[in-house]
């Protein structure tokens, strides 16, 4: 696992039914967990994904399905 990800995945806590990845760092105004990355704040949803996935296809939509913003 490299720093990045080291890093990330310290601020997480999994839910014991695996249901929900709580973001335990900041959030936004909107509630959405945010990571520094690269000298920017992303959204932390969105780097899981690609951490556990890979990159974000163009137009595909990241969504909460659980519509919990800091999972």
């Amino acid at each position: 696992m490299n720093a990045v990800a080291t890093r990330f995945w310290m601020k997480v806590r999994v839910a014991p039914t695996n249901a929900c990845w709580e973001w335990l760092a900041a959030v936004d105004q909107d509630g959405y967990g945010i990571f520094g990355l690269s000298r920017q704040r992303v959204r932390a949803h969105r780097v899981a994904y690609e951490l556990s996935i890979g990159p974000i296809p163009e137009g595909l939509h990241i969504d909460h399905l659980c519509r919990v913003r800091h999972c």
